[in-house]
């Protein structure tokens, strides 16, 4: 019985990855609005509220957004950082503690600007027929890839350190990049997360030099964690998580029983494409804009390309691809 599924809430996070005061460049914001057309349009179950967080209060580039609809709201990340942080320079932090958005759902979909719904989509994209969290991995690392990981991509390095330190050698047997893919979350999950790793998040914070993925540890605290048998009443393990105090969840949740599903990567390309790149190369743009306006998959994720150095015809490449998707405004606007 799906019909619950209908309120849940989809929370979009907005925290200048690009310039957006890049002039004649399309926009995150931009972006973001093609998005919620695609969700209207493809998600026509979902009757739950869009939240979007975003880095300051002006929101000078959400001009479009129809502030009168109460199904929308948009929330600076100062709201729901602690004090302590609500300076910081680290532009994903603020994914640590979504928990805190006011009228949250228990489960949740943490959802990307550059995120494109093209065909129906069930709930079950998400969700298992449990309604577990679905969490998209990509196939172990390569041995030679895990050597050079700590200098290509340090973030998640970083990461999976502080992973192995808290759940041990057993549980980390090896380094998986997430599918630039919607997220689904337990809300009451994020505060038991936040309390165990928060000695090194805030070394982290304080530390100008180094940076971590906190949606790889809200994920993997929730595979951790609901595969003990026991959980939350004992945390059983061979990491620093078995000195901790048992974690205390919400008194007021409804779900009595948390778990997660991995889907097979050659079931997650099955209906998804990847990195839909678009650059300066306009003939691979045409390329991209058929395979995307023909296809059968129901989902593709973009990736645009020194967007700052996009010419003109690339531009409009771009904003064809858009409006050929997506030309009828949604309820948002």
């Amino acid at each position: 019985d799906w019909q619950w599924v209908s309120n849940i809430s989809i929370v979009y996070g907005l925290n200048n990855e690009i310039d957006i005061n890049q002039k004649n460049t399309m926009l995150m914001t931009e972006q973001l609005k093609f998005s919620i057309r695609s969700i209207e349009k493809y998600l026509p179950w979902f009757k739950g509220k869009i939240f979007i967080i975003t880095k300051d209060k002006s929101n000078n580039d959400l001009t479009w957004v129809d502030k009168s609809n109460k199904r929308i709201q948009i929330i600076p990340q100062s709201q729901l950082l602690p004090s302590k942080y609500k300076n910081t320079t680290k532009k994903n932090l603020f994914e640590m503690y979504l928990d805190k958005i006011p009228g949250l759902t228990e489960r949740f979909i943490y959802i990307k600007y550059n995120h494109f719904f093209i065909k129906y989509t069930h709930p079950r994209f998400f969700l298992s027929n449990t309604f577990y969290p679905k969490y998209n991995y990509y196939s172990p690392l390569e041995k030679d890839d895990v050597k050079s990981l700590s200098e290509i991509n340090k973030p998640l390095y970083a990461t999976y350190n502080i992973i192995k330190k808290y759940f041990g050698e057993s549980y980390f047997r090896s380094y998986r990049y997430l599918f630039d893919t919607p997220y689904p979350f337990y809300r009451d999950l994020f505060e038991p997360a936040r309390q165990l790793f928060n000695e090194d998040i805030d070394e982290i914070v304080h530390n100008k030099k180094s940076a971590f993925y906190p949606i790889y540890l809200i994920s993997n605290y929730n595979i951790y964690g609901t595969s003990q048998p026991y959980y939350p009443e004992y945390v059983s393990g061979y990491g620093e998580i078995r000195n901790k105090t048992a974690p205390i969840l919400n008194k007021d949740r409804t779900i009595d029983y948390y778990g997660y599903d991995i889907p097979s990567v050659y079931t997650i390309e099955k209906v998804i494409h990847f990195n839909v790149a678009f650059s300066q190369n306009s003939e691979k743009n045409e390329k991209n804009i058929k395979r995307i306006l023909n296809s059968q998959k129901i989902f593709f994720n973009l990736r645009t390309n020194n967007i700052q150095k996009f010419t003109s015809k690339n531009k409009k490449q771009l904003y064809r691809l858009m409006e050929s998707l997506y030309q009828d405004k949604s309820s948002f606007e």
